[in-house]
Parts: structure tokens; C-alpha cells; sequence
């Protein structure tokens, strides 16, 4: 006898159960489908505001790391008349 491929082993498998129950377990894989989209939606959102927070970070490191120069620091002449 010969070994069945895994085309025939489904077959032989869905013969094996009874219509109710192979609807129930495709249902169930269908809810778990949706589920992992669902998870996974949730994660790229999640990594998009992170990466959005650590730019945020990013910028107002180099905002704070920027030296003032000698003449914003310096007082200047007033023009007009005193």
C-alpha cells in the first residue's frame, strides 16, 4: 500500500468528521484569523506613535544641544532716537 499525499490524508480527515464540527473548527480558524489581523493592526499603530515620540525626543535634544552664538548673547545698540 502506498503512502496517501497530503491531499488525500485532508480528504480521508474530512471524512472522518461530521459536517457540524468541521464548520465549527473553520469558524474558529476564521475568528483567530481576524483576530491576528486585529493584533497586528494594533501593533503597527503602536509603532508608528513610538517612532513619532522618539523623533519628538530626537528634536528637542538637538534643540537643547544647539550653543547660542556670541551675538544673541550679546547686548545690542538700540537705533532711533534717544
Amino acid at each position: 500500500m502506498r503512502p496517501q499525499t497530503p491531499r488525500e490524508e485532508e480528504d480521508t480527515y474530512h471524512l472522518l468528521l461530521p459536517n457540524n464540527e468541521l464548520q465549527i473548527l473553520k469558524s474558529k480558524i476564521e475568528l483567530l484569523e481576524r483576530n491576528d489581523n486585529d493584533n497586528l493592526e494594533a501593533i503597527n499603530d503602536l509603532s508608528e506613535d513610538i517612532r513619532k515620540e522618539i523623533d519628538d525626543i530626537y528634536i528637542a535634544i538637538a534643540a537643547l544641544s544647539v550653543k547660542p552664538t556670541e551675538a544673541a548673547t550679546k547686548p545690542y545698540k538700540k537705533i532711533g532716537f534717544k
